[in-house]
């Protein structure tokens, strides 16, 4: 019972959650980019894209996420109690992703908005 349990679970979790997206974060419709429902001005813009560049490459950047991944993976398969543990480990993991895309795509999809 419980193997269908923690299937049927990762399934739903898989393909019906509604989970965050990097989309879901600073969206970009035609040529504005929105927090919520609030309109970035361009200088903003302008801004966000030096920023997202300039973090990308900070060495603190690359120690959060290596680190974070690390802990992540330890926590799933060196210190997970049960399978609860297991998807906190996917979830963080997945955030991590979230945010590497989002700073990516800071700097691609909103340096074409400025030309």
């Amino acid at each position: 019972m419980k193997y269908i349990k923690r299937k049927l679970l990762n399934y739903l979790l898989k393909h019906l959650f509604n989970a965050i997206t990097e989309d879901d974060i600073l969206k970009i419709s035609g040529n504005n980019v929105f927090i919520g429902n609030h309109l970035l001005p361009k200088q903003s813009i302008q801004s966000l894209v030096a920023e997202a560049e300039m973090f990308k490459n900070t060495e603190l950047w690359k120690l959060l996420l290596n680190d974070g991944k690390r802990e992540a993976n330890k926590r799933m398969y060196e210190k997970s109690a049960n399978y609860d543990d297991m998807y906190f480990g996917k979830a963080v993991l997945w955030i991590i992703d979230i945010f590497e895309r989002k700073v990516d795509n800071i700097i691609k999809d909103f340096s074409k908005l400025n030309k």
